[in-house]
């Protein structure tokens, strides 16, 4: 299951606010939809989040995906998602997790700087997509800025049913029930 709502590009301030929405609700084994539905439930395999597709220099799409388990469908997937989405839309996230999200987020960034390559590919990149190398940088004051307001009004914006397209892959025996 996929479900992607259209966004910025990284152009736009509130790109950076998505990533640190998929750190809250996907990435990695604290996060929302991984304890609920991976973890607890079991009715998926894997969850993941990202904006950007099919790139992030112009608007496109923040994807928020899900693997079901055998035993389980992708219309149970898509209403966790959903039941998600609209409990932040509601009561917003926890500052423990905004922390933690850009704690991770500034982690990965410097250590993707760590190696030559990885400095160059981050500074040639936002010299290519966003008009200077300095862009590297300033993304973590950004990041530092964005409070639990900032995400449940990111949420609230851009996470609606009518700002989305859904993708599914089912066997037959699905569809026909």
């Amino acid at each position: 299951l996929m479900v992607g709502y259209h966004c910025p590009s990284e152009l736009d301030k509130d790109f950076a606010k998505f990533s640190v929405l998929d750190r809250i609700i996907t990435s990695g084994r604290s996060s929302r939809l991984n304890k609920k539905m991976v973890i607890a439930d079991k009715s998926a395999l894997a969850v993941f989040s990202f904006a950007g597709l099919p790139g992030s220099k112009y608007p496109g799409l923040y994807l928020v995906g899900a693997l079901p388990n055998s035993g389980h469908t992708t219309t149970e997937l898509l209403e966790a998602i959903d039941k998600e989405i609209e409990l932040i839309k509601k009561e917003s996230v926890t500052q423990e997790e905004l922390d933690s999200a850009k704690t991770r987020i500034k982690k990965d960034l410097i250590s993707r700087m760590k190696s030559n390559d990885g400095l160059l590919n981050e500074l040639l990149g936002a010299e290519i997509k966003q008009g200077s190398w300095q862009k590297v940088f300033e993304e973590l004051d950004s990041i530092d800025k964005i409070t639990t307001n900032d995400i449940q009004e990111l949420v609230k914006t851009y996470l609606t049913n009518n700002n989305r397209s859904i993708a599914r892959i089912e066997k037959k025996e699905e569809v026909q029930k």
